[in-house]
């Protein structure tokens, strides 16, 4: 459905388990040309689970580039971000024109 219409942005699942599925999340990325995947390995509890995703959105909407804005959420919750199994799949750096 969104075939390509997500290009250069964030996807951001906020359910149980959705980010296990490694390569269908890189096809996903792919296929939608998101420039990052995000969301959980683990079933979450939904009261840890809404306190990080306040935390991410907030920190989505600042003016950072996108690394840093989930590179601030996993160093700032380093315990919660792990305990939800909380995973991002980036899109690979662009290839620069130097041999």
């Amino acid at each position: 459905m969104i075939d390509g219409n997500a290009r250069g942005r964030i996807v951001y699942f906020g359910s149980c388990d959705v980010m296990r599925d490694k390569k269908g999340v890189a096809e996903f990325r792919r296929t939608t040309g998101a420039k990052v995947v995000c969301g959980y390995t683990k079933k979450v509890d939904w009261l840890d689970s809404a306190a990080f995703d306040l935390m991410l959105l907030r920190s989505l909407v600042s003016g950072h580039r996108v690394d840093k804005k989930v590179n601030d959420v996993l160093r700032d919750y380093p315990d919660l971000s792990q305990r939800l199994g909380f995973h991002a799949v980036r899109s690979p750096a662009p290839k620069s024109g130097k041999a």
